[in-house]
């Protein structure tokens, strides 16, 4: 004969697992959910980062912002080499300033590369 208490520990424990899954799934959803790393979202998703999910997918999307900058450098070496066939003084500041665009595309490569390979390394950490 079953008793009304082993009858409600049953059913508390049965509440229980099915509170513990709900939760499972909703962490489940919420990463899901979260998808894809873009340029209005990744300062959230630096600060939430605690997966390996989670850096591998800013490391991809680091990793793609990267190599965006190879066609800034092209252009900005064709316009570099533009201005270095001028000749005169006058040209000399555009000519710095060329140099200075070729420079900072270089530089933002090699920064959005170096993040691709924390957040990479990051994402290795436990395994």
């Amino acid at each position: 004969m079953v008793t009304l208490q082993a009858t409600t520990k049953r059913r508390l424990t049965y509440c229980a697992m099915l509170a513990g899954l709900a939760a499972l799934a909703g962490a489940a959803s919420a990463a899901a959910k979260a998808g894809p790393v873009t340029d209005a979202n990744v300062a959230e998703r630096v600060e939430s980062a605690r997966t390996d999910a989670d850096h591998a997918a800013l490391a991809k999307y680091f990793k793609a912002k990267s190599e965006a900058e190879t066609p800034r450098i092209e252009h900005f070496e064709k316009l570099y080499r533009a201005y270095l066939q001028l000749d005169g003084k006058s040209w000399g500041a555009v000519q710095n300033d060329a140099r200075s665009l070729l420079k900072a595309a270089r530089m933002s490569q090699a920064e959005y590369s170096e993040l691709a390979q924390a957040h990479l390394h990051l994402s290795w950490k436990d395994e």
